[in-house]
């Protein structure tokens, strides 16, 4: 997403611009990278992350022109979509879609786990599963409702199975890493908070 902004004075310096937006009791903010086009008057401020759909941002802009330090804010809406999942308030749009089994969320194995940067081993013989990361280990079986994490039986509301592809119970999975996840009745969307996307830092040109 950019916006582009325009100013009547030449001798603005030290830009910086963020957004932010509410989310239950969630503040996220998202830097802003800023470039000076060539005219001198003209700023493009580009997120380096996809925004939510239909929800209200505030964009504020801080510089120094003329001596004084100056603080511009406005409010935006965004466009009105739907995002089957979503990670730390980021729609995830190229997400393959949502496979619902007894009201149970299922997404592909491999798509979550490369998302979470998880190491995943897949054992043909015996349609094994084996999940690790930072000394978690987890362990699961087509079609098998016991799941085992470093060593300990667990069992699963929904197991694991094939559909082309093998799809893994995506709120098991999630929180067995420590992440919160959070079912949106209202549009039939998962939000997912990891705290794996790491806001960029604000470069100004």
């Amino acid at each position: 997403m950019t916006i582009t902004v325009f100013s009547n004075k030449r001798d603005v310096s030290g830009i910086k611009a963020s957004l932010s937006t509410q989310t239950g009791s969630r503040h996220i903010s998202i830097p802003l990278n800023v470039k000076k086009l060539d005219s001198g008057y003209e700023y493009v401020l580009t997120a380096q992350r996809q925004l939510r759909s239909d929800r209200t941002y505030t964009a504020e802009v801080s510089f120094e022109t003329g001596g004084a330090s100056l603080t511009k804010q406005w409010t935006f809406r965004t466009w009105r979509s739907i995002y089957q999942l979503n990670i730390d308030d980021m729609p995830l749009k190229l997400a393959p879609p949502l496979n619902v089994v007894n009201g149970r969320s299922e997404v592909p194995m491999r798509y979550l786990f490369e998302l979470f940067e998880v190491g995943v081993e897949w054992n043909n013989a015996d349609r094994t599963i084996t999940a690790i990361k930072n000394g978690l280990t987890m362990k699961m079986t087509i079609d098998n409702y016991t799941a085992y994490i470093n060593g300990k039986a667990v069992q699963l509301e929904s197991p694991p199975h094939i559909i082309n592809v093998t799809y893994v119970p995506l709120r098991f999975i999630s929180e067995a890493f420590g992440y919160e996840v959070e079912s949106d009745p209202n549009d039939r969307s998962v939000n997912i908070w990891t705290g794996l996307l790491n806001n960029p830092q604000t470069v100004s040109e």
